[in-house]
């Protein structure tokens, strides 16, 4: 996994605070990485990961949901956790880059552990324009700098 999206903050940013769940735009975030993009790379979906809490269980049956969760990038954490410990732990132990508008300010000393410093330097802060997902340039040109030193 190369991508890690933090599918609680996506989707929030993308009702504009509204809290109207849909899996709509976590599809358009998905697409918007596996789809070739103006630079002419894309990713696959098995390089992409979504974390859900388990209390967005309401989602289910929401056919953008199922779709995502049919070519397996959905992850679900267990009940009574914290969906960004996950995240970030995640991110830590597998070096992915992170899609979030989260500053993980109140996780205490579970989520300081996994926010280490090269976890922030892959966080993707994005926005949403109208229907689109917008991630931050500069990250991105972070990432494409990286991907071209790996030789991908």
């Amino acid at each position: 996994m190369a991508w890690v999206i933090h599918g609680w903050v996506v989707e929030l940013f993308c009702s504009r605070g509204q809290h109207l769940l849909s899996a709509r735009c976590l599809r358009l975030c998905v697409e918007h990485f596996t789809h070739a993009r103006r630079d002419g790379r894309a990713l696959r979906e098995s390089e992409v990961g979504i974390v859900l809490h388990s209390r967005h269980w309401e989602l289910h049956g929401d056919a953008d949901l199922l779709a995502l969760e049919e070519s397996g990038v959905v992850a679900w954490t267990p009940p009574g956790r914290d969906d960004d410990v996950f995240l970030l732990a995640s991110a830590a132990e597998h070096d992915c880059w992170v899609v979030t508008n989260d500053n993980w300010e109140d996780h205490g000393r579970a989520g300081r552990r996994h926010l280490t410093e090269a976890v922030r330097r892959r966080v993707i802060k994005f926005a949403w324009v109208q229907e689109a997902f917008v991630p931050d340039p500069d990250a991105m040109a972070r990432f494409n700098r990286e991907l071209s030193e790996c030789g991908a």
